[in-house]
């Protein structure tokens, strides 16, 4: 995503998460309870995620790792809302939030469930969009928080456009901060995303 249009999404994106990010902060100082999501029950946080039920268990249909959103955006991840113009290169500094675990999660295949919501697209395929863990979206309900949305580059000619509905994608994860013109507009981002089908919710 190099170019000037990718470019303008991707800081048009940054403007609703920055914004997202200081609503989700007072929402916590005033203890407000977190809006229900795909994988946390109405009735409490989800439960300790062991063996099989792991979020990084291995698919039984390749070796695709399957993670969800509790572990992605399972820690507090701060949106600065100034930009950082004098990062000096290797690792950048607001990667230090993210823990080991998820660091982990980087250059492998993985399985991830979300909504989609398309960002480029050619005739009826989306080639680029974001995988989310809700279905809020910018200046509609509840901004999902940065850690809540993986920005993916579909494989090939692309996938189907489907909105609306649970979303099974594959493909290899980079984790680490990314920036535009300084501001942080991701972590997550997703490689030769493939479409593997509707999932139950």
């Amino acid at each position: 995503m190099n170019n000037r249009n990718n470019r303008s999404l991707l800081q048009a994106l940054a403007s609703c998460l920055v914004a997202g990010a200081l609503a989700a902060s007072v929402r916590a100082q005033t203890a407000s309870p977190k809006p229900a999501s795909l994988d946390m029950p109405a009735g409490g946080p989800p439960q300790a995620l062991t063996g099989t039920n792991s979020p990084a268990a291995s698919d039984n249909k390749g070796d695709a790792l399957v993670v969800d959103f509790s572990t992605l955006a399972g820690y507090n991840y701060v949106v600065s809302d100034t930009p950082l113009t004098n990062q000096v290169r290797g690792a950048d500094i607001a990667d230090q939030q993210i823990p080991a675990s998820v660091k982990a999660l980087g250059s492998k295949k993985v399985i991830i469930t979300g909504f989609m919501m398309p960002l480029r697209e050619k005739g009826d395929k989306a080639t680029d969009f974001l995988i989310m863990r809700t279905q809020s979206s910018c200046c509609y309900g509840i901004a999902p928080a940065i850690t809540e949305l993986v920005t993916v580059k579909a494989a090939g000619a692309g996938v189907p456009t489907i909105m609306d509905e649970l979303v099974k994608i594959e493909g290899t994860l980079r984790v680490g901060t990314l920036r535009e013109d300084g501001y942080i507009v991701g972590i997550y981002q997703m490689d030769d995303g493939k479409f593997l089908g509707k999932a139950d919710k």
